[in-house]
């Protein structure tokens, strides 16, 4: 039995509609207990129906220990926590055709409302995340500096998507909208996949399962935000007419991970010694990733849709150097972290950098005005 490209959307669209559902009003209500004793605590309810939060598991322990660090940040977090279930919710009826074909003045509300609250809930992300310091938050540097990048690419998006829809390029504007909802979405992936991993192989630690979390959940929201926009339609640049479309590239970055997949290695071995699960699963999302990429450009091209194929040439080309993303990013970490914690960081954080580094052209070459390269159109921002 054959499954229909519709039938798959709505699948789709229903399960991030139920996410978002269940997920946004646990996270407009979180901050509250940290103001009245007599708040409903829904996330806290729902995440000890599944997994003990006694102060002396290791989850109730780390949620004990946050509590102080929240208290002293709690009028942020109120407004952080808020605004991005508020979000999260307007982005369901942001995202729905019917919304858009038969409400448009609804729909530029809403996308108007969302664009303000997801730039005062990243902006208060980022100012809590600076009060706390990388030492206090919940798994350490690590952690916060994933959630720094992903406040910084949120935010970017937001920017983005409003500059875009001022010029009236709905294809642009469309690709950092899908961009910056599918980043919004980390926040419910990684409490799934950890309580997941809790379920699953309750003897690790709690730390390592949110860094596996945290470090999963970027690349594959925005390898998701990618196959949306491909959905959605074309580009409005023909292949081969703009730079980033050169086969050169492509072999270019191809050689580069390779040696940068060496150097890691040397690196790595030297600074961190053995490789754990967190670093594994990074790496083996990475490459699962990487091959995603590779089949649907090759099943693009077999069924002559060129311009999928250098869509995904470009996605698949920044995958591929992620490890020379990571030595950069190692780079500028160093002056803030011991160079082990650097290098860690970076590992962690690389594989969301690169592929959000390949939707920046992915994204422009939905823009209209003619034939123009994508270093041209980056200039022009």
């Amino acid at each position: 039995m054959t499954i229909s490209r519709k039938t798959v959307n709505v699948a789709a669209w229903a399960a991030i509609g139920i996410v978002c559902l269940f997920y946004a009003p646990m996270s407009i209500e979180y901050m509250t207990q940290y103001f009245t004793s007599t708040a409903p605590e829904l996330y806290l309810r729902s995440v000890s129906a599944v997994i003990s939060l006694n102060p002396d598991s290791q989850v109730g322990s780390l949620v004990h220990h946050q509590v102080p660090t929240y208290v002293n940040s709690r009028w942020i977090m109120l407004v952080h926590t808020v605004t991005a279930g508020l979000a999260l919710l307007l982005g369901i009826l942001q995202f729905s055709a019917r919304v858009r074909r038969n409400w448009p003045a609804l729909h530029r509300f809403s996308g108007r409302a969302m664009l303000i609250i997801v730039a005062t809930s990243m902006i208060t992300a980022l100012a809590f995340l600076f009060r706390t310091g990388s030492a206090a938050t919940t798994s350490g540097p690590p952690f916060f500096n994933i959630l720094l990048i992903f406040a910084i690419c949120v935010l970017a998006a937001a920017v983005l998507a409003f500059l875009a829809i001022k010029e009236r390029q709905i294809k642009l504007h469309q690709a950092f909208m899908t961009y910056m909802f599918a980043m919004l979405l980390t926040a419910p992936i990684i409490r799934i996949i950890v309580i997941t991993l809790l379920l699953v192989a309750s003897s690790e630690s709690f730390d390592s399962d949110f860094m596996i979390g945290a470090g999963m959940a970027g690349p594959l929201a925005v390898f998701g935000a990618a196959v949306v926009v491909r959905r959605l339609g074309d580009r409005s640049v023909e292949p081969g007419s703009s730079i980033v479309d050169n086969p050169a590239i492509a072999r270019f970055s191809w050689v580069a991970g390779a040696i940068g997949v060496v150097a890691v290695i040397l690196v790595g071995a030297d600074l961190v010694g053995q490789v754990d699960l967190p670093l594994a699963a990074v790496t083996a999302a990475t490459v699962v990733l990487l091959l995603g990429c590779v089949t649907l450009r090759l099943r693009s091209r077999a069924v002559g849709n060129h311009q999928a194929a250098k869509d995904w040439e470009i996605l698949q080309s920044a995958i591929a150097a992620t490890p020379v993303v990571c030595l950069g990013l190692w780079a500028i970490y160093c002056p803030f972290w011991p160079a082990p914690v650097a290098f860690y960081c970076a590992v962690l954080a690389s594989p969301v950098v690169a592929i959000s580094l390949g939707y920046l052209p992915f994204a422009l070459l939905r823009r209209k005005g003619g034939v123009r390269a994508a270093g041209a159109t980056v200039a022009a921002h």
